[in-house]
């Protein structure tokens, strides 16, 4: 059965004691914060998704390896219910950042360019400038020598909105600054042709 993630505040438990793992979900993004030695997940699509009051997740998470257990973080902000989002660690700021994804399903959807950063020590996320919007499925990854996240793809499938654009999987590369909070499409002169939800890492 699906797990209902409003849990009693009696199994919210510092000491990593939890009584039940996140529920079942997909297009959810996880991301390693290397200081704190956790995995960090949030967001995803359930798989109630005839409704969309429960489609999207907007429940933090965090893995201990060592330990072998899941924490419900509860924080008291966080971003909202989507899925296709993606989640990166900043390792100079120490922040997990949290980019983009979508609202509904189909035509309906929704394509929202949020950008949060979560800080696990205080258990806060914090909202940032607002990336590129409309799309989903992009991907993220943390450039440590640059010390920026590279945005790359993704796809504005089911976007009403776009009219003729509908469909289109796209090959834009931005860059996020954390400590600028600044968005820029770098534009460069050759690019991978569009595509969404593909592989995507940092070579040091």
């Amino acid at each position: 059965a699906e797990t209902d993630e409003t849990l009693p505040e009696e199994q919210v438990d510092p000491n990593w004691e939890t009584t039940q793992p996140p529920s079942a979900r997909r297009y959810h993004s996880i991301a390693y914060d290397a200081e704190s030695q956790k995995l960090v997940m949030v967001g995803g699509q359930s798989k109630s998704t005839g409704d969309l009051t429960t489609l999207g997740r907007d429940n933090t998470w965090a893995y201990d390896i060592k330990q072998n257990a899941w924490a419900w973080m509860n924080p008291p902000l966080e971003p909202p219910k989507i899925y296709g989002s993606q989640l990166s660690y900043d390792t100079e700021s120490d922040r997990v950042i949290f980019y983009g994804g979508v609202y509904g399903l189909g035509f309906e959807a929704e394509g929202i360019g949020d950008t949060w950063a979560y800080d696990y020590n205080s258990n806060t996320w914090e909202e940032k400038s607002e990336g590129p919007l409309r799309r989903y499925g992009a991907r993220i990854v943390y450039d440590s020598e640059s010390d920026v996240m590279i945005i790359f793809g993704g796809s504005n499938w089911g976007f009403s909105s776009a009219g003729n654009d509908v469909g289109n999987t796209l090959n834009e590369t931005w860059v996020f600054d954390f400590n600028k909070d600044d968005w820029i499409n770098v534009q460069p002169d050759t690019s991978p042709s569009g595509r969404w939800y593909q592989p995507m890492a940092y070579d040091s």
